[in-house]
């Protein structure tokens, strides 16, 4: 008679765990390389976390300041905007504009008209924010005024992305 051998009981247990740590790691190196992937694909390197209105010409000129002076700046811009539209009626002019891009009959002057209300309401933040920003720097030391101005070259100097340069 021929005996057939029997694996022990252990080496069946230690076979099972050594393939689960293996396709766990290999688990771990596929999401590496995806996201690595996936973090560099597209025109742009990076997930790019700040909002749009973050990168306007003006938000170096906020950024240089102190954290003081940006609380500061921002009651004071929370008294100057009260005639203006809030949150809220923004969003219902950007839905308005969704609306009139979806419907049957394009309305090309209603689009001009909504751009012009938006424009209009951007300008006069900006000129808020523009006499503001002067109001407060100009009730500065100079000491102050030229930390504000190292501070704003920092800024102005520094590059977003580190790829290649646009012509």
């Amino acid at each position: 008679m021929t005996e057939t051998q029997v694996p022990k009981r252990g080496t069946r247990r230690a076979v099972k765990w050594a393939f689960g740590v293996s396709l766990a790691l290999n688990l771990v190196f596929v999401g590496i390389f995806a996201g690595a992937a996936l973090r560099h694909a597209g025109d742009k390197r990076g997930w790019d976390r700040k909002p749009e209105m973050s990168r306007s010409s003006g938000a170096p000129f906020v950024r240089a300041l102190s954290q003081e002076d940006k609380r500061a700046l921002r009651r004071a811009l929370k008294e100057r905007s009260a005639g203006l539209p809030d949150r809220e009626e923004r969003r219902l002019s950007q839905q308005q504009m969704i609306d009139v891009l979806r419907a049957e009959d394009f309305d090309a002057d209603a689009i001009k008209r909504l751009f012009a209300e938006q424009t209009g309401v951007a300008a006069q933040l900006s000129g808020m924010a523009q006499a503001a920003w002067l109001e407060l720097v100009s009730g500065m030391s100079a000491q102050e005024r030229i930390e504000v101005a190292d501070r704003l070259e920092e800024q102005l100097m520094r590059r977003k992305f580190k790829g290649p340069k646009r012509p």
